[in-house]
């Protein structure tokens, strides 16, 4: 499992970074590489990022939802599937 979400993450990883780069928009992806970071640290050490969080919630779903629209659609779909996988797993 944790070789699927931490793959996921990287594949989508990079274009957020790009896109933080050159973007007017850099918070809005500054925030989500960050919260990716967090999950792909958490899963590759083995850790619960639910106890790591204590109590806070990642928004990197709803950001990428709200913001993404015509080109970025794929990049929303490819954040949305790592959200869900997070939540049912």
């Amino acid at each position: 499992m944790k070789d699927k979400i931490v793959d996921m993450i990287d594949e989508v990883l990079p274009e957020i970074q790009l896109k933080e780069k050159t973007s007017e928009d850099s918070n809005i992806y500054a925030s989500i590489a960050r919260q990716l970071e967090f999950l792909k640290n958490c899963y590759e050490n083995g850790l619960d990022y639910r106890v790591k969080l204590n109590g806070k919630k990642l928004n990197f779903g709803i950001i990428a939802s709200r913001n993404f629209a015509g080109p970025e659609e794929e990049l929303e779909e490819k954040i949305s599937r790592i959200n869900s996988y997070i939540i049912h797993n």
